[in-house]
Parts: C-alpha cells; sequence; structure tokens
C-alpha cells in the first residue's frame, strides 16, 4: 500500500469555519474533516389526541431545512477531492448549548439514527469518506462492525477514528475491515505525541505492521488551559506543542491533522455573565519556526482591543517580518487570514469579532500548511 503524505486540518461546522473551508481550495495532499453536531433531531409526537407519544425521526430542524440540504450544498462546496465527515460519538454534550445536546442524545449518540444521517449525504458518496468510531463506552459492542456493513454498501471509502483509551480493542476490528482506500484516524485529543512515552510507544509498535490503509494522527495542538490572558503580546506561546508535524512517521503514519491552528473548544453554552469583561486575545501560527505567536489586548478589556491593539501589534511583529522576508512569499494575496489583518487595519473590515480572529489564524494557518505542502516540506 503506498500513499502520498496526507494533511487533515478539521473544523467546526459552524458559520465562520464554514467560510474558511468552503472558500479554501486545498489541493491534492489535503482532506479537510467536518465534525456535524447540530441539526434535526428525534421529537415526541402524538399522531392523534389520547394516543402514547412515540418517537419518530423528523425530517426537519428548527429552522425548517432538512438535515441533507442543511448540509448537501455546503459540503459540495467544498475544495477537495475527499472529505471526512464526521457526527462525533465522542464529543461532551456537557455544558454545550440545548440544541448541540439535544443533537448528540438524539442522532451522535444512537447509532443507528447516527447511521440514517450519514446516508443523508449519499449524493456526494464519492466524495465524503464517512468516519467511524466505536460506541463501546456507550454500551453497544460490535458497533464498529455494524456502521461499516450499513455505509460500505454506498460510500466508496471509510475512515475509522480511534483514541489512546480504546485503540487495542478498535484495532482488532479495524485490521480486520478496513480497505486500501479506507483511512484510520488515530486522535491523541491533546495528548502529546512523544514516541518515547510509553503509551505512545506501545501504539507505535502496534502500527508498524499496519498496511491496510493510510493512517493519520489527529492531535489538537492547542490545548484548552491556554487563555488570552495567559498570553504575552508578540512571544512565542511556549506552552504549544506543534511537534506532531515532524514526528508523525515515526507512528509510521501517512500525515497528521489537528484544528487548522486554533484551540479545540467545548462549544460551551453562550452568553454568561453580561457584566464580565471580554479578553480579546489572538493566537497565530509562525511557519518559519514552526509555533505560534500570541498576543493581548489592553487592561481595559473591550471589544475594540482587536481592532486597535492586537491588529497593529501583529502586523508590525518579528513573526511578520520574519515571514515578509522569506522566499515562501507566506504573506501573500491568497492569504486571506493575512489579507483580512490587513483590510481591519485599513479600517475596511470590522474587527470586533472573536470568531472572525479565530478564522483569520485557520485561514492563515491551512495556507502557510499549502505552501510548505508544495515546497516539499513533507516529502
Amino acid at each position: 500500500m503506498s500513499a502520498d503524505f496526507i494533511y487533515a486540518p478539521f473544523f467546526r461546522a459552524r458559520r465562520e469555519e464554514a467560510k474558511v473551508f468552503t472558500g479554501f481550495d486545498f489541493g491534492d495532499n489535503m482532506i479537510p474533516g467536518i465534525e456535524i453536531f447540530r441539526g434535526p433531531v428525534a421529537k415526541p409526537r402524538r399522531k392523534k389526541k389520547g394516543m402514547e407519544q412515540q418517537q419518530e425521526l423528523l425530517q426537519i430542524n428548527a429552522s425548517g431545512i432538512p438535515f441533507e440540504k442543511l448540509y448537501l450544498p455546503t459540503l459540495g462546496r467544498i475544495k477537495s477531492k475527499k472529505i471526512f465527515v464526521d457526527i462525533p460519538v465522542h464529543m461532551e454534550r456537557r455544558g454545550t448549548s440545548k440544541e448541540v445536546t439535544a443533537f448528540l442524545s438524539a442522532v451522535a449518540y444512537q447509532r443507528e439514527i447516527r447511521t440514517a444521517y450519514m446516508l443523508k449525504l449519499a449524493p456526494l458518496s464519492k466524495k465524503i469518506i464517512p468516519v467511524i468510531s466505536t460506541y463501546y463506552k456507550l454500551g453497544e459492542p460490535g458497533s464498529i462492525k455494524k456502521q461499516e456493513v450499513d455505509l460500505r454498501g454506498t460510500f466508496a471509502r471509510l475512515a475509522f477514528r480511534t483514541f489512546l483509551d480504546t485503540f487495542d480493542q478498535d484495532m482488532c476490528v479495524v485490521r480486520e475491515l478496513a480497505r486500501e482506500g479506507d483511512y484510520l484516524i488515530l486522535d491523541l485529543k491533546e495528548n502529546l505525541s512523544t514516541p518515547s512515552q510509553p503509551e505512545i510507544a506501545d501504539i507505535i509498535e502496534a502500527l508498524k505492521d499496519f498496511d491496510k490503509c493510510p493512517v493519520i494522527i489527529l492531535r489538537s495542538v492547542i490545548c484548552k488551559t491556554i487563555t488570552n490572558l495567559s498570553l504575552t503580546s508578540g512571544a512565542p506561546v511556549e506552552r504549544i506543542d506543534n511537534s506532531l508535524m515532524s514526528n508523525y512517521k515515526q507512528f509510521h503514519a501517512t500525515g497528521f491533522g489537528d484544528y487548522a491552528g486554533i484551540k479545540k473548544d467545548d462549544l460551551v453554552k453562550s452568553g454568561g455573565n453580561k457584566n464580565t469583561k471580554p479578553s480579546p486575545g489572538f493566537i497565530i501560527y509562525d511557519p518559519i519556526g514552526d509555533t505560534y505567536f500570541g498576543f493581548r489586548g489592553s487592561d481595559k478589556r473591550t471589544w475594540s482591543d482587536f481592532e486597535d491593539v492586537i491588529v497593529p501589534e501583529v502586523l508590525n511583529s518579528s513573526m511578520a517580518s520574519n515571514m515578509a522576508l522569506s522566499p515562501r512569499n507566506y504573506l501573500a494575496e491568497a492569504n486571506q487570514g493575512w489579507t483580512l489583518l490587513k483590510k481591519i487595519h485599513d479600517k475596511s473590515e470590522k474587527g470586533k469579532n472573536a470568531g472572525k480572529f479565530k478564522r483569520i489564524s485557520m485561514e492563515h494557518y491551512i495556507f502557510c500548511l499549502k505552501t510548505k505542502i508544495n515546497s516539499g516540506d513533507f516529502s
């Protein structure tokens, strides 16, 4: 089995991130992953007065849009030959919004319903690669095999997503089911990818003779404990470990994946205490040193800090200067994230929006990764 290098940036299916994954040309060596965590759910419904309530799988969500009509147009616009699509079984519903909690409970955590939703994406079956994960922790053994049987006839390829705590049992099944066109995604979450760690070393040994399909090592590079208030403006964020980019081959893997330059958040409920001050901050990738730089707002902590403090500091930073001097042209106009920063600086674009700055980080990061790929860094 031979395969070229693969980079897999994972996104959440929400507004600002959708602007990134529908507007970027991923080329031949990137396979974006889209995590869907909201949509129509099953609700109790009475057919006639006095009759017992029955669960019925509704075809529409609160906005009146069927699941397939909600997502097929968006997925179809992605400029990539392949797309990983996951309805995350592993996602925690605790603390999330009511809409996310309802979808996870009624769809993601119910294997048969989740599979039915995946099958609604069949019109893009040659492009979409459904992601399968175990339901063992939800009390259903043999779930990987059941999903493989239900999806194999419709989709050209499948992906098996496994984790450190389920790897051993998952691999017993994946070794039997995986085919050459499939993918194995090992999700390390926030765990370090240090090959010398005993647990990691055992996995590396287990993958040594696995040749059924390409292996991708996925990791959330920016851990949740890094906060905007902890950042030192204009300085590298020392607690970010980006070593997977250089050591993924030690896993006998074809490539690596991450969350496209941003922190994988918990989709917590919006709102909160209205009296709490915002904490404007920004983390951006430096392709020259393969690290990340942090920037934070003023002590006044207002939303205008994004425009008045952070943007000027980023554009005038040593990181920006080094990128500008690089022959690889990391700051080309095609870098939509950097272009957006300059527009905010020129007042032609509004910037008092934390979500927009996540989008900037992602746009910049995947452009830099594509530049590195095209330059042969991962050959």
